[in-house]
């Protein structure tokens, strides 16, 4: 539906819209040998698991399940042909696509693509061409293509794709969900956001977070009036000088966090008569860290019903001038850090009541004065750190001789409008705030600190903090985080055994790499989502069912989750670094699917968990560590494939054939107590094998152990075993149960 209108000879596309750097590499790619096909990762989300492909001129009735790219074995759904053309099982490799083109004719059709459509009619098919290791994915229909509502997703994590070829292929008018739908793409250099001039946008939600080499980007085809938020639009953009928003219409945006934030080349914003924020709560980081931004023309910044506005212009360092005079501090509930690092600014004015927020003007070291003509609503900690100024406040107002020069870092002057300096004195560090004595004592003795308070400088040198609770009474665990939140350069963080609910005080700290909260009695993940530095999450034997806000965390390549009732674990399919998975005793999770896209695994832990079916992870062929003990398991084929392992745990399964264990000659570790095996013959010459576990099975010979030279442990107990003379070719270290 929709079509473009072009006919079907109307040529391809391939040579339009890439540019001449492009073309000989890419475009070459049609002269050469034609390779296997495989799903693509969020390409196929894009055409599948986002979008509807329906042929022009067909009445379009249902939609394409998202996920049905995921199973392409589903029997449900006739997809043969995508086994065969997978190489890499159905796995994402959205690494590997260097570009992608829609076209509005099949006539390049190689005759191995597969079937992309929404009615399953083969109108809309899909190839890609290899170069080397990098892939060309083509999508085609006669006369083009319609995209739905859910485009979320569509490219993410494309780290290698460098073009995008429209082709005037694609409709977009029903197109009303843009999250994240270029997000990763780290070398797209050029975007043509032409064909969404038809679509109206409900979020555009971190659409072009991490695009790096993007340098300029013309959005006026958007339409943004329906948009409600803009969170993370032009998050990491950093090679983005300019961008012209005059044509924006964001009278019904209510979530603007982090939309420029890590756009370190960003010069020049404009906005226009339309870019309206009066009902935006959400402010946070959202010019942070835009260390180039010289100028930015603030009328269009209502903040009347703001509630946070932390990090808002924080590392801001070229800005000079700023006009905060219209700034309404209200409904704020948080404005940490909102100028913090801005070393440019010279001098400020607030004609409304200002709250001053922990560290606020931290690191304004250009900053001399500050006229608050409103008045003060309140005062934090550390507002001035490593300033010193003069801060002009109407005269009469008690409130400031009260707290002047207490506790700011700084050399602070408290002018009043007649002209009485009321303090002049250095301030000294704050005393910070942690309840929990369990979680401050070790904070200290981590420290080396004792005779004295904590302080907000001290805690800013904390980079690893371990607390271990296990064999500690429940008054003697952490219960409570709070204090963490000022450690800002924290790096590891690890909490076992303990009482621990609310993870709110780690939101922010970016810098942590690993986390380790094991047994405690955490639910919500939400405050961990931002977190994207994190490699290591241990979030073991917690409250745990819902991991939705770990989805953007694309770094972690070690996940505990054993001990939970996690139902869905779509969100999987996204942390394609993932080497070390283990989501043991936890039998919620029915679909196992999303695991196909982890294709880098080295340890895996899946026991208990209700398994029957060993195929959903016949792809991780890297494994090297596999615990699939206390399942239900009765066919190991999968396994074959598995050459690399050389720890595998059977225990308590259904197990009567070994055999596809045959080609597994680096195992060292091998457990299959509690199953039904009579014939262990394919052992036989795995001499690499230290530990051998066959107790409880009906095992009757033996001899195929006698040849294990490295062996040092051994239990053959409750096996019928006829003759036990092969044992005495093993050697005498070996400690045997029999």
């Amino acid at each position: 539906t929709g079509g473009s209108g072009q006919s079907d000879n109307g040529g391809s596309g391939k040579t339009g819209g890439f540019g001449e750097k492009h073309e000989n590499k890419l475009f070459k790619w049609i002269k050469k040998k034609k390779t296997l096909l495989f799903i693509a990762g969020a390409a196929i989300i894009g055409v599948c698991a986002a979008v509807i492909w329906p042929s022009p001129g067909v009445d379009y009735g249902g939609q394409l399940k998202e996920d049905v790219f995921d199973k392409v074995i589903d029997k449900n759904y006739d997809l043969e042909a995508a086994k065969e053309h997978s190489v890499f099982g159905s796995g994402y490799k959205r690494s590997e696509i260097i570009a992608v083109s829609f076209l509005t004719s099949t006539k390049d059709d190689p005759g191995n693509s597969w079937d992309v459509s929404a009615n399953h009619d083969k109108s809309v098919r899909a190839w890609t061409e290899d170069e080397g290791g990098f892939y060309h994915l083509y999508i085609a229909s006669k006369g083009g293509m319609t995209a739905p509502e859910n485009l979320q997703g569509m490219f993410e994590g494309y780290v290698n794709m460098q073009a995008i070829e429209w082709n005037d292929a694609v409709s977009m008018k029903n197109v009303r969900n843009m999250k994240t739908l270029f997000f990763g793409c780290e070398k797209l250099e050029k975007l043509d956001l032409t064909p969404f001039q038809t679509a109206e946008p409900e979020t555009l939600r971190y659409m072009l977070d991490s695009c790096k080499s993007l340098d300029s980007i013309d959005v006026t085809a958007l339409n943004t009036s329906a948009v409600k938020d803009m969170a993370g639009l032009f998050y990491g953009c950093s090679s983005l000088r300019e961008l012209d928003l005059s044509g924006f219409d964001t009278s019904g945006l209510e979530d603007i966090k982090s939309m420029f934030s890590g756009c370190s080349s960003l010069e020049k914003i404009e906005f226009g008569s339309g870019f309206k924020t009066g009902k935006v709560r959400d402010f946070s980081f959202m010019f942070a860290d835009c260390v180039n931004l010289a100028f930015l023309d603030t009328k269009g910044l209502d903040l009347s019903q703001a509630e946070k506005t932390s990090s808002m212009f924080k590392g801001c360092e070229a800005l000079k001038d700023l006009d905060t005079s219209h700034f309404d501090f209200s409904n704020i509930e948080n404005a940490k850090s909102m100028f913090r690092g801005c070393s440019g600014l010279e001098t400020l004015t607030f004609l409304n009541p200002v709250c001053l927020a922990d560290s606020m003007f931290a690191g304004c070291t250009s900053l001399k004065k500050v006229n608050f003509e409103g008045g003060l609503l309140s005062v934090g900690k550390e507002v001035f750190k490593d300033c010193e100024l003069a801060l002009n406040y109407p005269a009469g107002d008690e409130r400031w001789k009260a707290i002047a020069g207490s506790s700011y870092g700084g050399v602070v002057e408290w002018v009043s409008s007649d002209g009485e300096v009321q303090v002049g004195l250095p301030a000294t560090g704050d005393k910070l705030l942690i309840p929990d004595p369990v979680l401050k004592q070790a904070i200290a003795e981590e420290l080396k600190i004792s005779g004295r308070e904590i302080t907000l400088d001290d805690v800013t040198q904390l980079k690893e903090l371990r607390i271990d609770g296990e064999k500690k009474t429940e008054e003697e665990q952490v219960h409570d985080l709070t204090g963490l939140e000022y450690c800002v350069n924290l790096e590891v963080l690890r909490m076992r055994y303990g009482q621990i609910e609310d993870l709110t005080p780690l939101k922010d700290l970016t810098k942590l790499i690993e986390i380790s909260i094991y047994k405690n009695k955490v639910s919500d993940l939400s405050p961990l989502q931002d977190l994207r530095n994190l490699k290591t999450l241990g979030l073991g034997y917690n409250k745990i069912t819902d991991i939705s806000p770990l989805k953007g965390l694309t770094k972690l390549t070690l996940l505990w989750l054993c001990g939970n009732k996690v139902e869905d674990i779509g969100v999987l399919r996204n942390l394609i670094q993932m080497r070390s998975l283990h989501l043991c005793e936890d039998d919620a999770a029915k679909d196992l699917s999303p695991l196909q896209t982890l294709t880098q695994m080295d340890e895996l832990s899946l026991y208990k968990c209700g398994i029957t079916d060993l195929s959903i992870i016949g792809h991780m062929t890297e494994l090297t560590k596999l615990d699939i003990h206390v399942n239900q398991i009765e066919d190991l084929t999968p396994l074959g494939a598995m050459t690399n392992l050389k720890e595998l745990n059977l225990t308590g399964n259904l197990v009567k054939d070994i055999s596809p264990l045959e080609k597994l000659g680096h195992l060292t570790s091998l457990e299959m107590s509690g199953n039904q095996v009579e014939d262990i013959s394919v052992l036989k010459g795995m001499k690499d094998m230290e530990s051998l576990d066959l107790s409880n099975n009906f095992i009757t010979d033996i001899s195929p152990l006698m040849d294990m030279g490295k062996l040092t442990e051994l239990n053959i107990e409750k096996n019928p075993v006829r003759d036990y003379s092969p044992l005495e070719k093993l050697p005498d270290s070996v400690n045997i149960k029999k």
